[in-house]
């Protein structure tokens, strides 16, 4: 597995801090859990998000999943000592560590060639 590209939202539309910019304190549609860095990323890349997954390790990024209708969303545990907090938006599949979990969809996508 490997990565077409990498996406951010820079905005947020809650506390700031003292001497910040405030063009980017704003609701936008691409901060998690809103769906839109998804969206833009199935539309550049013609991506079918109903046979997509998202990997994630708190409730914001299972929750952008959800919203995109992505065809499962995997949780992964934070770093040791890190408490990842998934509230009412659980992961379909929870996992150790991002290697587990890409483990986990390339032999999903294997079954799919395979007609399993």
């Amino acid at each position: 597995a490997y990565f077409d590209a990498i996406y951010f939202c820079p905005h947020h539309p809650d506390v700031g801090f003292s001497g910040e910019n405030s063009s980017y304190k704003l609701d936008c549609e691409c901060r998690k859990p809103k769906s839109g860095m998804i969206r833009a990323a199935a539309e550049f890349y013609s991506i079918d998000l109903s046979r997509s997954y998202i990997v994630g390790d708190t409730w914001r990024d299972i929750g952008a999943g959800r919203q995109a209708g992505l065809k499962a969303c995997l949780g992964v545990k934070k770093a040791p000592g890190r408490v990842g907090e998934f509230q009412d938006q659980k992961p379909d599949e929870l996992f150790a560590n991002l290697e587990q979990a890409v483990d986990f969809v390339l032999s999903e996508a294997n079954k799919s060639e395979d007609g399993n």
